[in-house]
């Protein structure tokens, strides 16, 4: 039996729509090129004990998403201490800017502790200043300390550290990893605190932008100052 002609060219327009669709399907499917992508490891956690308590009891009350604390910002005295903390989700939700966020919990003197804010750190949109903070004022954030831990991927540890010493007026040590960027090479974000080089060395917390290139030279092409209190929501 022979098929008829307009049977076959229905067929035929049929076959390419499908193909078109697949096409679409699977442009929308790829990657952005330049976006971010978050970085789902915790490579180490720089805490006190205080802190870290304050962390897990504050979390018993919390109903937003579970984290896990990375790394303690700094500590704000008021009628008791407000923390600062840099924490991952344990399970990294869909359509996440980068499941990192920076978490406030307030202790009050009798010990109880409760989530204040809890912001998530999108890399396309950072919170920062351009002013350095004054640790004298009256309820200034205090940065934590220093890391003395591995707290990146051995990928960007060497880049990291070269790069550092060649970056005027600032000493860097990296605090976690926020998420990688592909360009001509690698961009990462890390959070890092900083101290200022002057004749009255400060501290203060930053995003650092680290550049690594094909063949693993690495450069810091930006640094700024985190604002944590426009992460308080």
């Amino acid at each position: 039996m022979r098929t008829p002609k307009k049977f076959l060219s229905i067929l035929l327009a049929l076959a390419c729509l499908l193909a078109v669709s697949a096409g679409f399907a699977e442009e929308e499917a790829a990657p952005s090129v330049g976006g971010w992508t978050p970085n789902e490891v915790l490579l180490t956690q720089i805490l006190t004990k205080d802190a870290k308590d304050a962390f897990e009891l504050a979390m018993k009350s919390y109903n937003g998403l579970p984290m896990d604390p990375a790394v303690l910002l700094g500590t704000q005295l008021v009628s008791g201490t407000n923390f600062a903390y840099l924490a991952k989700v344990k399970l990294l939700p869909k359509n996440a800017a980068s499941g990192w966020y920076i978490v406030t919990v307030y202790q009050d003197l009798k010990g109880n502790a409760a989530v204040t804010s809890a912001a998530e750190i999108n890399p396309a949109d950072l919170k920062t200043r351009e002013d350095f903070p004054d640790p004298g004022l009256v309820g200034a954030w205090k940065p934590a300390g220093t890391a003395n831990a591995i707290t990146l991927p051995e990928e960007a540890w060497g880049p990291f550290w070269k790069a550092s010493g060649n970056y005027d007026g600032v000493s860097f040590n990296p605090l976690a990893l926020i998420a990688t960027q592909p360009v001509a090479g690698i961009n990462y974000l890390i959070v890092c605190q900083g101290t200022v080089m002057a004749e009255s060395p400060a501290d203060a917390l930053y995003f650092v932008t680290l550049y690594v290139d094909p063949e693993g030279n690495g450069e810091i092409t930006n640094a700024q100052l985190i604002d944590i209190p426009a992460y308080r929501q």
